[in-house]
């Protein structure tokens, strides 16, 4: 079973990191789809890849991904979270050791929250996805 996760009113890792791949890499979900849902990417040649960079999160530090909704720290959902990229399903909040990362404790912090997750908000972000069926 899958350890819980406070992601649903988090958020801070996407208020926090950039989000860059290589599209021949990533052929999951066709970059029309991002366009239509309003969810914008830069795209570049870099050494003859074409890498994608989600607007509002093409920073390495403190950029907002556009596709992030509501609140960080109180009710954050990702509008493309079924068809987000791969860097973003990567991510990871456990360690392989059952610890919280490193990298999402750098993302909390960065965003002003408690660097470790609570008792308390693993209980919230249950009863926020038991009541939105997530």
């Amino acid at each position: 079973m899958e350890k819980e996760t406070p992601c649903v009113i988090c958020g801070a890792c996407c208020s926090y990191f950039k989000v860059e791949f290589d599209l021949n890499k990533n052929k999951q979900v066709p970059i029309e789809y991002y366009s239509k849902k309003d969810i914008f990417w830069k795209l570049k040649n870099l050494e003859y890849r074409n890498i994608a960079v989600m607007n509002g999160a093409e920073l390495f530090r403190k950029s907002r991904c556009n596709a992030l909704e509501g609140e960080v720290g109180k009710k954050s959902l990702c509008s493309i979270y079924l068809n987000r990229p791969k860097p973003c399903m990567e991510f990871n909040v456990w360690g392989k050791d059952g610890k919280q990362s490193k990298r999402c404790k750098e993302a909390r912090f960065a965003n002003g929250l408690n660097p470790e997750i609570t008792e308390e908000e693993l209980l919230k972000a249950r009863n926020f996805k038991l009541e939105n069926n997530i």
